[in-house]
């Protein structure tokens, strides 16, 4: 049992390793950039149109321009597993991209461990992505959420913020 258990594993691992080779990321898929066919943009989260910030400046100043419209701020790191997981689950479901549309989409990159980024945290006393913000057209923030959220769920809270 304890053999063939340790010859799956090991077949599993070069399979890990090819798949990263080749440029794959999901430990569940590591042959997905071989075999899978490219996402459509209209399936991709990039299909949402988000405004991509790193700086607290960056932030006020797109939260200025978006005065007269809801927000949504989206907290994210390339290095947060749960963020990529709402970019593949979330933000492609076809609720949650239609409810999105309605709102002007602020992305708040705060992948490298700086200044920048732990200012952009403190400012919603936040501990670290992914995170959202609802904030209303009038510039208040109305709702909070630290987390993975999946499809519904994260529907049920964009509908009370």
């Amino acid at each position: 049992f304890w053999k063939g258990l340790g010859v799956l594993m090991l077949v599993y691992g070069l399979v890990m390793g090819v798949g990263a080779l080749g440029g794959g990321s999901d430990p569940l898929q590591p042959l997905a950039s071989y075999t899978a066919a490219a996402v459509p943009p209209e399936n991709r989260a990039e299909a949402l149109h988000f405004t991509t910030v790193k700086t607290p400046e960056a932030l006020q100043t797109a939260l200025a321009q978006a005065r007269g419209r809801p927000v949504l701020v989206d907290y994210w790191a390339s290095w947060c597993v749960e963020c990529l997981r709402m970019d593949k689950v979330t933000f492609v479901d076809p609720q949650v991209v239609a409810a999105l549309r309605k709102r002007r989409l602020i992305r708040v990159d705060v992948t490298q461990d700086d200044a920048a980024s732990r200012a952009l945290l403190k400012r919603y006393n936040l501990v670290g992505p992914p995170a959202f913000i609802a904030v209303a057209a009038d510039g208040r923030t109305t709702a909070q959420q630290e987390g993975y959220l999946g499809p519904e769920a994260f529907m049920g809270w964009l509908h009370k913020s």
